[in-house]
């Protein structure tokens, strides 16, 4: 929410939250789903999404 990148909750919530920051946990984040999805690699490509009860969690493409 803080990156712009859903609309959850109140926004207000996470204003404070340096840019920053935001932007390394995001990157954090697609590390380690690049590194779990690595881990199930397949012998093809493969489209993935990743969904929660709250909505897509990965950048959309």
């Amino acid at each position: 929410m803080a990156a712009g990148r859903a609309q959850v909750g109140d926004p207000a919530a996470v204003a404070h939250l340096d840019p920053e920051f935001v932007t390394r946990v995001l990157g954090r984040i697609a590390d380690r789903v690049a590194e779990a999805v690595d881990q199930m690699r397949t012998s093809r490509p493969i489209r993935t999404a990743i969904v929660s009860d709250r909505g897509r969690l990965d950048p959309a493409p």
